[in-house]
């Protein structure tokens, strides 16, 4: 699920939070997110930002369609600058945050970011 800061008061707290943690304006990021595993649940290895082709991408498109180069300032990079992980609850059985290039595991450690 993808929630908004206006549809409940701890989400908006939780932004605020995050915004006074990170120095980020969290008016530029995207919706929190909740998921729930499961038991044996995962989520596939991926890279949290966008490629440079996508990027790229978009600022030619940008580019062509208003005949101006300003794309970089109107569309900015499109990437991500972080990713904060708030663990709600500890599950009974081991479960974690791998970073594989790193080879380093974070374990599920309730309210733990």
């Amino acid at each position: 699920a993808w929630l908004r800061s206006t549809e409940h008061e701890v989400v908006n707290r939780i932004d605020r939070r995050l915004d006074l943690a990170t120095n980020l304006e969290i008016e530029t990021a995207e919706e929190l997110q909740i998921q729930n595993y499961g038991v044996g649940g995962h989520y596939e290895s991926h890279l949290d930002c966008a490629r440079v082709s996508v990027i790229y991408t978009a600022i030619l498109r940008f580019i062509i369609i208003n005949g101006d180069q300003s794309a970089y300032k109107e569309l900015g990079t499109g990437n991500r600058i972080a990713t904060v992980l708030i663990y709600m609850t500890e599950p009974e059985i081991k479960g974690g945050t791998v970073f594989i290039d790193l080879k380093i595991s974070i374990p599920c450690i309730k309210v733990n970011c």
